[in-house]
């Protein structure tokens, strides 16, 4: 299925679907962003990208990762669009 890309204002949300565990942390963190049942799920200009970066970064699978477009700094989760998002993915530890 490969990452799909929602793009918001002044950030980038990117999702694996192979790698979600479906936590629910997006959905109960920011349900106006992260709806399972609409199409797509994903509606990334719903919140501004610095509560919508805090939300992602409680990702534990490392599914959800994101590109700050603003200039802003990266979180736990966040990466430059030239970078290698292999770190912002990494699913946390045991």
């Amino acid at each position: 299925m490969g990452v799909k890309d929602y793009e918001g204002n002044g950030i980038v949300v990117h999702w694996d679907a192979e790698r979600c565990q479906h936590s629910g942390r997006c959905v109960a963190g920011a349900p106006a962003v992260f709806d399972p049942g609409a199409r797509p799920w994903v509606s990334a200009g719903s919140l501004g990208a610095d509560a919508l970066a805090a939300v992602i970064d409680t990702c534990p699978s490392g599914a959800l990762s994101y590109c700050r477009t603003d200039g802003a700094a990266h979180g736990r989760r966040g990466h430059a669009a030239d970078e290698d998002p292999t770190e912002a993915r990494r699913a946390d530890g045991p």
